[in-house]
């Protein structure tokens, strides 16, 4: 029984201290405050970034390709019964249902794994 004891001892010894140093590190505020300011880093440039380019450049586009207001020197033939805007309008929706869902939900996944590596 001294025997295990002896071989035991320090094994124990080193194990626990081990375990503190890891506790510790995990304990370190400093580290812990580095990854976190460095995910809401990505996050705030990926999301800010992609909101900003919906906003100024694809809805502003769609809106130019598929006007929700009938053009002055274009034909008033399929003006005057207002289901072409309604088509316009109903193609806009879609193509920016598609564009969220080709474009942001990627990068909810690419963010989430990066966050999680990290």
């Amino acid at each position: 029984m001294a025997s295990f004891l002896g071989v035991l001892g320090p094994r124990l010894k080193q194990a626990s201290l081990l375990w503190l140093h890891g506790f510790r590190d995990a304990c370190c505020l400093h580290r812990l405050a580095i990854r976190t300011g460095q995910c809401r880093l990505l996050n705030g440039l990926i999301f800010l970034g992609s909101i900003f380019i919906v906003n100024s450049i694809v809805i502003p586009t769609l809106q130019w390709i598929l006007p929700d207001q009938c053009p002055h020197s274009g034909s008033q033939k399929l003006c005057s019964s207002g289901g072409i805007l309604k088509l316009y309008s109903f193609l806009r929706l879609g193509l920016l249902q598609l564009f969220y869902v080709f474009r942001f939900y990627p990068l909810y996944v690419f963010s989430f794994i990066l966050s999680s590596l990290w």
